[in-house]
């Protein structure tokens, strides 16, 4: 375990950050190369490390982001409290990453993590039209992305899907309260999946709504689900 002043990062495996919890609430000693990790000071744990480890959590609202692409998965967990302050935390495998941030600094952070890039294509929502599809061949869609980088045939009326993403968020010891699915069409842009069912676990059957929307749009609407905000009727996938 290491933490990375200038980065304001901690690097930890899920049992080193167990045990730094363990030892902020008193109940073990810490290992003497954590002053050299940077962990702690004099035996002290380390002001930013206690912030970084106390927003991860126990944070207000936690959100879970995951990425489907040919690439290994890796879940971006955001956490954020009442002053403002918030943690990028990335668990892949055994490893964590927890980075501290600001809430105002959240946007431009999660769209790097989503890759949601100034658009290839032009980025004009209103130029396409809604699409109607079901849950299940969603679920198809996102399966293929995740073992073949693409989809090619699930949702074949808007070509291959390169790119999928999904965002649920809740307040701290709350139940889940927003979903957020987003389909990367590539040169088709990007489409958000909106559920017609007011069911708690929509069949297959159950239609959804794909929805066209641009860039920016992508981003407001995960900060929607990262904050809590409800400007959002429909509920997403």
């Amino acid at each position: 375990m290491r933490y990375d002043r200038f980065d304001m990062t901690l690097h930890a495996t899920v049992d080193e950050l167990m045990q730094l919890v363990e030892h902020q609430i008193g109940d073990r000693p810490a290992p003497a190369d954590w002053d050299d990790a940077g962990v702690t000071i004099a035996g002290t744990v380390h002001p930013a490390v206690a912030q970084i480890t106390r927003i991860a959590t126990l944070p207000r609202r936690v959100t879970a982001i995951e990425r489907f692409d040919i690439e290994p998965a890796a879940t971006v967990h955001v956490g954020w409290d009442e002053r403002g302050r918030a943690v990028l935390t990335t668990v892949t495998g055994d490893a964590v990453v927890i980075t501290a941030t600001r809430l105002e600094l959240l946007p431009a952070l999660l769209a790097q993590k989503l890759r949601i890039g100034e658009p290839v294509a032009p980025d004009a929502p209103t130029e396409r039209e809604l699409v109607m599809t079901t849950a299940g061949a969603i679920d198809t869609a996102i399966a293929s992305i995740a073992e073949h980088g693409s989809a090619r045939d699930a949702l074949s009326m808007l070509g291959s899907f390169v790119g999928a993403w999904r965002v649920t968020g809740g307040w701290s010891g709350r139940p889940v309260d927003r979903t957020l699915t987003v389909l990367d069409a590539g040169p088709r842009g990007l489409w958000s999946v909106e559920v017609l069912s007011d069911a708690p676990h929509p069949s297959d059957a159950c239609e959804v709504v794909l929805r066209p929307i641009g860039h920016h749009d992508a981003i407001a609407l995960v900060g929607d689900v990262v904050t809590g905000r409800t400007s959002c009727r429909r509920r997403m996938r």
